[in-house]
């Protein structure tokens, strides 16, 4: 029809929930933004920074890889970054084009890992030498979350501490959402309603 995708907004989110079950015309749909997205940048005068963040990537990779590895290979020269967000090392192993999307990366963050995840790290020749920084990431939910930060030159892991508001904010805790939404339904606004949820939590502790 007669309407096209912008992105004069400081931030844009695309929500694909009803079509996530649909791989491969997520696949296409994610496809054609990123081409719109890039064509828009490239041809300005790069003057604006530009940052595409793909949150749950391991859904659309086996289908979109081979275009994610070039523009991982491409974007940083138009002053933009890929931010690439998976569940597991593995996510990033299957082909010579998911390995090139973790290779073009400058920095890499990794969460706390289960057994199974460190064990594909032993295997990796660019982290198996850090398997013991990444044994001793830890995770105290409602309190802190660390992640190792790695560059070239750089390993270091950091702790994540939210106040309390921002740790309701943020949360996705089932019980958490549920709370948020009758809240609203009742008519609290959800400031009110995340100060509130904040207090709950802070008593649960």
């Amino acid at each position: 029809g007669s309407k096209s995708a912008g992105f004069k907004e400081q931030i844009t989110v695309f929500e694909f929930e009803e079509i996530k079950k649909d791989k491969k015309l997520l696949a296409i749909i994610l496809q054609i933004l990123l081409m719109e997205i890039t064509n828009q940048f490239f041809t300005g005068d790069r003057s604006q920074r530009f940052m595409i963040i793909v949150d749950e990537a391991w859904m659309l990779l086996d289908y979109a890889a081979g275009f994610f590895a070039e523009f991982a290979r491409t974007v940083r020269k138009y002053g933009g970054s890929l931010v690439t967000c998976v569940q597991n090392f593995n996510d990033l192993q299957k082909t010579d084009q998911h390995r090139a999307i973790l290779e073009n990366s400058t920095w890499t963050v990794l969460l706390k890992q289960d057994e199974k995840g460190l064990h594909a790290f032993k295997e990796s020749e660019a982290f198996k030498d850090m398997l013991p920084l990444i044994r001793s990431i830890s995770l105290v939910p409602g309190k802190y979350s660390e992640m190792l930060l790695s560059a070239t030159g750089v390993n270091v892991v950091g702790r994540l501490v939210l106040d309390e508001y921002s740790n309701a904010l943020y949360s996705t805790d089932s019980d958490d959402y549920n709370y948020l939404n009758r809240a609203r339904e009742q008519g609290v606004s959800l400031d009110v309603a995340i100060e509130n949820l904040a207090e709950r939590k802070n008593a649960r502790k």
